[in-house]
């Protein structure tokens, strides 16, 4: 048996249960401005976090982990000079 012989293991299109174009996008590329010494921080949390033992840790799980917790009140509060 040859290398051609061998059955493809792609799944065919008539099986996949969802169009590639009706599929919804999870996430979205987007540009953030940020200060250095805010981005710096940000470096160093996800440093931190991956010597813990949280490899998979990243810019954006620590971000969207933020904005999971912040507190409009709070911030209002913080805000109001």
């Amino acid at each position: 048996m040859g290398i051609m012989d061998k059955p493809s293991r792609a799944i065919p299109k008539a099986v996949r249960t969802v169009p590639n174009a009706v599929k919804e996008a999870s996430t979205k590329n987007i540009s953030l401005s940020l200060p250095t010494d805010a981005l710096a921080r940000l470096d160093r949390l996800v440093l931190e976090l991956q010597a813990l033992g949280y490899l998979r840790v990243n810019r954006d799980l620590l971000v969207v982990h933020a904005l999971d917790k912040l507190d409009l009140d709070s911030l209002a509060r913080t805000l109001a000079l």
